[in-house]
């Protein structure tokens, strides 16, 4: 968090915590290095907190704001997982078995 800035949240919050308990659980399981990853995925989360913020800047009253904070919340975060996943099947497709394994007819976001 000092890396990124990150200075906002006070250090008893429950996120941090739980991102504590989630690095030793990686260690403990052996996949310490993906948590030497931690400042890649930081900076994606960083860009899609952006975005999110920047929609609400864009919402007029109190109630627009609040209503898209939760449905954007949820619906952002199952988006965000999705693409995820997704993006996990093109870039394994490319390094496990190269640029001539691409299948045609391709969905396009």
């Amino acid at each position: 968090m000092r890396r990124r800035g990150w200075d906002r949240a006070p250090h008893e919050h429950g996120y941090i915590r739980a991102l504590a308990d989630v690095v030793a659980r990686l260690e403990f399981f052996g996949i310490s290095d993906r948590a030497e990853l931690e400042d890649r995925y930081a900076r994606a989360a960083e860009q899609v907190a952006e975005a999110d913020i920047r929609l609400l800047m864009r919402r007029g009253d109190r109630d627009e704001i609040l209503e898209t904070m939760v449905v954007g919340t949820l619906l952002g975060d199952a988006l965000f997982e999705i693409l995820r996943r997704l993006a996990q099947v093109e870039v394994s497709g490319r390094e496990f078995k190269g640029p001539e394994a691409k299948p045609s007819g391709r969905d396009e976001c």
